[in-house]
């Protein structure tokens, strides 16, 4: 199955900066440390910040989570295969 991800840069325990540097509020069910992390979501569904989306991190930097198996392993429009080991948990 594939999916869509992108770097986002959590702010604080409700908003986020996505990869286009627009403020979003986001819902996860554990709360998320200001810091980067890689947010996954099926092809299929929308990109919302919402409990759909998979947070995977933190990350201590944005070159990190960008250079993560998940980005790398991606295609131009950041389709990726479903990651097989993360070390996040799902929002």
């Amino acid at each position: 199955m594939s999916h869509k991800c992108e770097v986002v840069h959590v702010l604080t325990r409700d908003s986020l900066i996505d990869s286009e540097s627009y403020e979003h509020r986001y819902q996860a069910q554990h709360m998320m440390t200001p810091r980067f992390y890689v947010v996954v979501w099926p092809t299929s569904g929308s990109r919302r910040f919402d409990r759909q989306a998979r947070f995977i991190g933190p990350y201590a930097g944005r070159a990190d989570a960008e250079s993560s198996s998940l980005i790398r392993g991606g295609t131009n429009d950041r389709t990726v295969s479903a990651p097989s080991n993360d070390h996040g948990f799902a929002a």
